[in-house]
């Protein structure tokens, strides 16, 4: 009798259960000290907008993160990192008082180029390689690093985008393009 149960829960274990999720982008809230580029020492007008652009990544879906020992996987593409950085930036930008319009004359587009996982004993590390073009034509890189304690994937994964935001706000060259 009781080999008829665990015949099941055993071709279960072995067969590699899992429950696959899609990634879908949560905001992590950024707090203002966090940022330094601020409505007191930048004078944004209504007509200094900016078109804030997700960039053409990879659409291929990736594992993004899951749980050592536990069933349940985050997939999702360079594109949905992309996508995620662009509405979050657009976000902020627009708590700061600039205007975020596609028709704007100045723009920035954001392509994540890579993604990657550490599994450490404690932790994980989410992380992001991105690109930022300015419309000047000025190109930077950036390696994002989110180390979180063993939890939901999902909040390591939103974390490093929202640190993927923090650094193209508190990049100097970012800012000077604004004004």
């Amino acid at each position: 009798m009781y080999r008829l149960i665990f015949i099941p829960i055993i071709a279960g274990l072995i067969s590699g259960c899992s429950i696959k999720h899609d990634y879908v982008w949560e905001e992590y809230k950024i707090k203002p000290s966090r940022v330094i580029l601020t409505k007191e020492n930048k004078n944004p007008t209504p007509e200094d907008g900016i078109a804030i652009i997700s960039g053409s990544s990879d659409t291929n879906k990736i594992l993004l993160g899951h749980l050592k020992g536990n069933a349940h996987y985050w997939y999702g593409s360079l594109q949905n990192l992309s996508d995620a950085i662009v509405t979050q930036l657009s976000e902020e930008l627009t708590k700061l008082n600039y205007t975020v319009d596609n028709n704007s004359k100045k723009s920035v587009i954001v392509n994540v180029t890579g993604y990657s996982t550490e599994i450490r004993t404690w932790t994980h590390v989410y992380i992001i390689d991105l690109e930022l073009t300015l419309g000047n034509g000025y190109v930077t890189t950036f390696h994002i690093r989110n180390p979180t304690p063993l939890a939901d994937p999902k909040r390591g994964i939103n974390g490093a985008v929202a640190l993927a935001t923090i650094a193209i706000l508190n990049t100097m060259d970012f800012s000077e393009y604004l004004d």
